[in-house]
């Protein structure tokens, strides 16, 4: 990849060599089809497998403009050009280091959670907000009422799993209650868990209003102090209806 690259630096600039064409035809092809997916908040996540070949495309840019002036016939833009290169790298590279300290320095967060056999284990993660503790410690409040044969609808089935050993699913989007409620009795979903900072636009939406519309078969029985996290069981017939005060 690199030799390509400063054999891209060689040439007339405006002019690429056989093969190259799958640069901008891939990234092209990417940023047009994430402009058709109806989720632009997750267009940072789809541009991650793009971002080595952009990578590539600025570094055969830069490459191509600093060959084209060491072409030029005024000696100073000839001496100068090397210096112009290294210019525009270090704007690029400088925010970018900035950015890396700050992740390293304000964003990694000190975790504590248990093993399936009890033992506390101390790590590391990224971006772990107050609305993921509240999830956390929901899910942990959860593993001790659930029972073997019960499934739990989230919006992070695989982290419920992996982290407490919950059977769990992603609660149904749909447009219609009937619909919604017909899918969760199929599995059948015994509790939904809820964190409208974690959730995403489309549970929010549709899955939220269905629970609090039908109180008749769904109770709020866990509820952090902000409300970050709120958790629904199945209204049973020998239960009460009534929601802790703590969901209210």
């Amino acid at each position: 990849m690199s030799q390509r690259l400063f054999n891209l630096g060689e040439r007339k600039p405006g002019f690429l060599g056989r093969g190259e064409i799958f640069l901008p035809v891939y990234i092209s092809t990417s940023i047009l089809l994430m402009c058709a997916t109806p989720w632009p908040e997750q267009f940072r996540r789809y541009l991650v497998p793009v971002a080595p070949f952009l990578l590539a495309a600025l570094f055969s840019g830069a490459l191509a403009v600093a060959s084209w002036l060491r072409a030029s016939g005024r000696p100073l833009v000839r001496t100068g050009a090397p210096v112009g290169l290294v210019v525009v790298l270090a704007l690029i590279l400088g925010p970018e280091l900035s950015s890396l300290n700050g992740m390293y320095r304000n964003h990694l967060h000190r975790v504590r959670s248990q093993t399936y056999d009890g033992r506390s284990v101390d790590y590391r993660l990224f971006y772990y907000s107050p609305a993921s503790k509240a999830l956390d410690d929901g899910l942990d409040w959860l593993k001790q009422r659930v029972k073997p044969a019960d499934v739990v609808a989230t919006s992070m089935p695989h982290w419920a799993y992996l982290r407490n050993g919950l059977r769990a699913v992603r609660p149904p989007v749909e447009s219609t209650p009937e619909r919604t409620q017909a899918l969760l009795d199929s599995v059948p979903v015994a509790y939904i868990v809820l964190s409208p900072d974690n959730d995403g636009k489309a549970i929010n939406n549709h899955v939220f209003p269905f629970v609090l519309d039908h109180p008749q078969a769904w109770r709020c029985v866990y509820a952090d102090d902000a409300k970050r996290v709120r958790i629904y069981e199945r209204v049973r017939a020998e239960e009460p209806k009534t929601a802790p005060a703590g969901c209210r």
